[in-house]
């Protein structure tokens, strides 16, 4: 085998070693076993922002939809909304109080939110607990997605 050929081998096996001493840390990067989600992993204060679009009843095309939205999660499968900036084409309104609903969260940390006015998400919450990904799936044929970032664990909103 020639020089060129042994440093190839050589540096493939290097990879390859690499590759299997960091998998473990990717898979779990806890140094923990993974851990299972339910409603109880979302309790706190959180913040969501989202941007997209959405199409309303009778529109011709889609309007633009921005949101700065605090989300409540009590940890037993209820969700307040105690504050809300919303931009929908470009008018913005500042609600006090939003409309409460519900989350399902199963063991793979993937679950949905429901609105009592509507809107339902599917979202995924990271392991930490500290941040969740939500993409709306109704009404209205919604393109809108963004994030919410845990911004107090346990105290109450105002």
């Amino acid at each position: 085998m020639s020089q060129l050929s042994r440093h190839a081998v050589a540096g493939l096996a290097l990879a390859c070693c690499a590759l299997g001493w960091s998998a473990p840390g990717m898979a779990h990067d806890d140094g923990g076993s993974r851990r299972q989600c339910d409603v109880r992993s979302l309790r706190g204060t959180y913040l969501f922002t989202a941007t997209g679009f959405f199409i309303p009843p009778g529109a011709p095309a889609a309007v633009p939809k921005a949101i700065m939205e605090v989300l409540k999660f009590t940890g037993d499968g209820v969700v307040t909304t105690p504050g809300i900036t919303l931009s929908r084409n470009g008018i913005v309104d500042v609600i006090d109080q939003g409309s409460n609903g519900t989350y399902t969260l199963k063991s793979d940390c993937r679950g949905t939110v429901t609105f009592a006015d509507g809107p339902m998400f599917n979202i995924y919450v990271s392991r930490r607990e500290d941040e969740l990904w939500m993409m709306q799936t109704a009404p209205f044929s919604p393109t809108f997605q963004g994030k919410a970032t845990r911004v107090d664990p346990d105290s109450d909103w105002r």
